[in-house]
């Protein structure tokens, strides 16, 4: 692929590194880690840095080819949409942010304004669980 189409805009639908755009930098770092729901900007570095030993780059696989080598989709081009969210297959990281929102809704002194806050927490990341796990069932005698 050209780089003329760069900067292009892709959303992340799961976590992957995406490469610095200088990798001849001393204090380069290994990339950015991006994460489900995350939007970048790619630039023409950034794709000239993904490209293997042959001059081909995982930027240019369609989705179809993104399965085929990594079994998902990892990537789609445009912003993300607001029903792709970083905790939909994270069930431990919905958790967490399920309650620490509920932390802070739950502080405020407004009866009204807790009460919204706390419906808009469980609108967002639902109502969690009831409890973590039994682990066995006690035997009645």
């Amino acid at each position: 692929m050209s780089t003329s189409i760069y900067p292009r805009v892709i959303h992340a639908l799961s976590t992957f590194t995406l490469p610095d755009e200088n990798l001849n930098s001393a204090w380069a770092s290994s990339g950015t880690l991006l994460h489900r729901g995350q939007t970048v900007t790619v630039t023409a570095n950034h794709y000239e840095a993904t490209k293997d030993r042959f001059g081909e780059s995982w930027l240019d696989y369609s989705e179809e080819e993104q399965e085929a080598r990594w079994g998902e989709v990892r990537f789609r081009d445009g912003a993300a949409p607001d029903d792709v969210n970083a905790w939909d297959n994270d069930p431990g990281l919905a958790r967490l942010l399920r309650e620490t929102a509920l932390k802070d809704a739950r502080g405020l002194q407004n009866t009204a304004e807790r009460a919204d806050a706390v419906a808009a927490v469980f609108r967002k990341y639902g109502r969690g669980q009831t409890s973590q796990s039994l682990g066995y069932v006690p035997e009645h005698r």
